[in-house]
């Protein structure tokens, strides 16, 4: 060590021990305390940083003691990976393994059960969507469509004009009554009404929307078609032109929903002469009915005597 260099050394000794720092790390380079320094501190962030958590934690979060808010994009992996039991559902029924059924059905209504209450609203205060949660909602609405309606009363006959994004036309057996297959299938068709009625542009959503606003569209036809009364189908009529609406958004975006769009008008327009053709004969056949009636109303006014002069010869 040069003369200097051992000055410099002791120097820095003697300013440490009047400052009561431990001679040995003033001793140390400067520069080589400042990394180790350095290198302490990420050594402390690095065991401060939690693990992430998995796909299996998210699995067994319901048999926690406490309830655990995951992103909004484990909720849209689960959800899509329900939507793979939906289609293997579809290839167990030609085997006929029905339980399979309400297995994935369970699977469903437990992905909606277990949302925390911070994920059932899709909209911040600010006004902002989460569309990752929004895709997620969506995806388990169609899922619901999906598996119910081949199963319920909702028949094929007079949609099965639209035939994009939808499955073939083919009833299966019920696993419950078809009436709460029914149920099902509108529950999730009113939510997708609700996901389109949310505040912002509709374009600014996934474009596998249209797929899921044609499958409300479907339900909403056949239920109009087959189960409301005429004259009580006021709140459908408006679904339906809710779905068609959307869909008039997208057509100007995206190819596929003006072809579709075209599909679901084509049906809506050949229910509604339907509707009106049958109410107008309905009406017809009242009208003839009052007046059969009126005419026995006023015979029973007309005094017995009066009949009597009629059959006397």
């Amino acid at each position: 060590m040069r003369s200097s260099d051992l000055h410099v050394t002791l120097d820095r000794v003697m300013t440490c021990m009047s400052n009561l720092i431990y001679p040995a790390e003033c001793i140390v380079d400067p520069k080589e305390r400042k990394k180790e320094k350095k290198q302490e501190k990420t050594n402390t962030y690095a065991q401060q940083i939690p693990y992430p958590p998995t796909l299996q934690d998210y699995d067994d979060s319901s048999f926690l003691a406490h309830a655990f808010t995951f992103s909004s994009f484990t909720y849209l992996i689960d959800a899509i990976r329900i939507l793979g039991k939906v289609f293997e559902t579809a290839r167990l029924d030609s085997t006929f393994e029905y339980h399979a059924v309400d297995v994935v059905d369970q699977y469903l209504c437990n992905w909606r059960l277990h949302l925390p209450a911070s994920k059932m609203e899709l909209v911040s205060n600010d006004g902002h969507i989460d569309e990752v949660l929004f895709q997620a909602h969506m995806v388990n609405a169609g899922s619901t469509i999906m598996l119910h309606r081949p199963r319920s009363n909702l028949g094929f006959g007079r949609v099965e004009g639209v035939n994009i994004c939808v499955q073939p036309g083919q009833v299966l057996l019920p696993t419950q009554t078809r009436e709460i297959h029914t149920a099902k299938c509108l529950t999730s068709a009113e939510n997708i009404s609700a996901l389109i009625r949310l505040p912002g542009n509709l374009i600014k959503h996934t474009p596998l929307f249209t797929c899921v606003v044609v499958m409300a569209s479907v339900v909403h036809l056949s239920y109009w078609s087959f189960l409301v009364p005429d004259g009580q189908d006021d709140i459908i009529k408006q679904s339906i032109r809710l779905d068609v609406g959307t869909l008039q958004q997208y057509s100007n975006t995206w190819p596929i929903a003006n072809v579709v769009l075209g599909q679901v008008r084509g049906v809506a327009h050949t229910l509604f002469n339907s509707k009106k053709a049958m109410s107008i004969h309905l009406w017809s056949n009242l009208h003839q009915g009052d007046v059969i009636r009126g005419v026995i109303e006023e015979g029973r006014e007309v005094p017995t005597q009066q009949y009597a002069q009629l059959i006397a010869p």
